[in-house]
């Protein structure tokens, strides 16, 4: 029987709790201007199952903010498609993309008023390869390229929360460090450089998370001026998993941010620590 995708505390109690938040203070701006649209590169099933319940999952915590703006959400499984499209009945400001979204990246911003619209893209790879059934056929293809960063960077007004997925990254890179010439790691070598969009983490031998993520935030300043990232972890283990990044060109847009995932990091409780506003991180 088919069934939900199933996700943990950490992704619901911190990454779709900071996604909620910011889509939150999207819509107030969206109320006033009429300018907002959406876009989800890894829409998943819609809904999620967490500890043996229903939520909502990203496409529908944005389509349900507020009524109106466009959402294009995108998913490349067969299996998930078909759910999210079940999950998304009745939301008429939805256009679900069956589709690897490094294909339609191009097809989504082309129906987007070039310079008019202000574009919040959340970019939630679970991992660096997808392998699974598309169309029928079994395919093995990359999660995220920066070929597809790129091309949004590219895009006037656009803003970006990426999961950096740390865990997987450290793992590939990690085996290719000590066997660089077994067959995996030309395979792991081809899917790292696609999704840094260079091979400056080869020089990265420690695997030191920090220094890792910044080889990646260094190349999306290249578009997005500000921004910032937050350490997701484990709730069971407490083991780093991933890091959500966030970029714009807007500073007020990064103070925003800025507040919603030191409030995540720290909680209520924590006396506040002083960070520069335009380039933060929020790790342990």
């Amino acid at each position: 029987m088919s069934e939900y995708l199933e996700v943990k505390e950490h992704t619901k109690l911190k990454k779709y709790t900071i996604l909620r938040k910011y889509i939150d203070v999207c819509i107030v701006f969206f109320r006033k201007y009429r300018n907002f649209c959406y876009v989800d590169t890894h829409g998943g099933t819609g809904r999620v199952r967490f500890k043996g319940l229903l939520e909502e999952g990203s496409p529908l915590i944005a389509a349900k903010a507020a009524e109106g703006f466009p959402c294009y959400v995108v998913e490349i499984d067969d299996v998930r498609f078909k759910l999210l499209h079940e999950s998304v009945q009745g939301l008429d400001n939805v256009q679900l993309i069956h589709e690897d979204c490094n294909e339609v990246i191009d097809t989504i911003l082309d129906q987007i008023p070039k310079g008019k619209v202000f574009v919040c893209c959340f970019l939630d790879p679970s991992g660096l390869v997808y392998k699974g059934k598309y169309m029928r056929k079994t395919v093995k293809r990359p999660q995220l390229t920066w070929e597809s960063v790129k091309k949004i960077g590219e895009f006037p007004r656009t803003e970006v929360l990426i999961n950096f997925p740390l865990e997987t990254i450290k793992r590939f890179a990690g085996y290719f460090h000590k066997r660089p010439d077994d067959p995996a790691s030309k395979e792991y070598d081809k899917h790292l450089t696609t999704f840094f969009g260079t091979e400056e983490w080869k020089g990265e031998r420690t695997l030191n998370k920090r220094r890792l993520l910044e080889i990646y935030r260094r190349r999306l300043k290249t578009y997005w001026k500000y921004g910032g990232a937050i350490l997701i972890r484990s709730v069971e283990k407490n083991l780093p998993l991933y890091y959500l990044v966030f970029g714009t060109t807007n500073k007020t847009a990064t103070k925003i941010m800025h507040g919603i995932m030191r409030k995540e990091f720290y909680g209520s409780t924590k006396p506040f620590i002083e960070q520069p506003i335009e380039d933060f991180v929020f790790e342990d």
